[in-house]
């Protein structure tokens, strides 16, 4: 639930950030929606990365030792780093690489839900 809140938010972020923006007297002006879904969008991350450190001490030991599912589990880890890292970009880097991160960080974030359907589908079928 928590990813999928993640994602919707970064989802309608980018839907107001570049097809919502009202036109004004001086050019584009932001959507009023842009920081409250950057607030909630940054909430969930925060949840994200607070199950993400846990299911590190069982969840991705246990499977790792098991040799279960790890192409999926490191593309998914890979994934969520890279996310980290480009979202600590967006906050703290030089405007310069904003762009990059940006780009970088929605693409990772689209990838982000199908990697975790098709990790958590893979796990299902080796127990069936």
């Amino acid at each position: 639930m928590g990813v999928l809140v993640l994602v919707l938010t970064g989802l309608a972020w980018l839907a107001v950030h570049y097809q919502g923006r009202p036109r004004g007297d001086f050019g584009d002006a932001p959507h009023p929606a842009e920081p409250w879904l950057l607030r909630l969008h940054g909430i969930a991350a925060y949840f994200f990365l607070l199950v993400l450190g846990s299911m590190g001490t069982v969840h991705v030991m246990l499977a790792w030792r098991m040799r279960r599912n790890r192409f999926s589990g490191i593309a998914l880890l890979a994934i969520a780093a890279v996310l980290m890292l480009t979202a600590l970009g967006l906050y703290y880097g030089p405007e310069a690489a904003h762009a990059a991160a940006s780009i970088a960080h929605w693409l990772c974030g689209l990838v982000l839900l199908p990697l975790l359907w098709l990790h958590v589908e893979l796990a299902r079928r080796r127990r069936d």
